[in-house]
């Protein structure tokens, strides 16, 4: 997988808890629309998990 997008309106947190394990090492890159600044910290702190880095874009905080 080149490119995971996701816009979910609310719920990006839930949609990647439910990538599988194995799958996380198929995807080369996640581009996320967040919504909400908790949901901010959590998507932030698994794709560090994942990828070791995150890059904002747009609406930097």
């Amino acid at each position: 997988v080149e490119l995971l997008k996701l816009d979910v309106e609310g719920s990006e947190g839930g949609a990647l808890r439910g990538v599988a394990d194995e799958d996380w090492r198929r995807i080369r890159q996640v581009v996320v629309e967040v919504h909400g600044g908790s949901a901010r910290g959590e998507v932030e702190a698994l794709l560090l998990r994942r990828f070791g880095r995150v890059r904002y874009t747009a609406d930097e905080e």
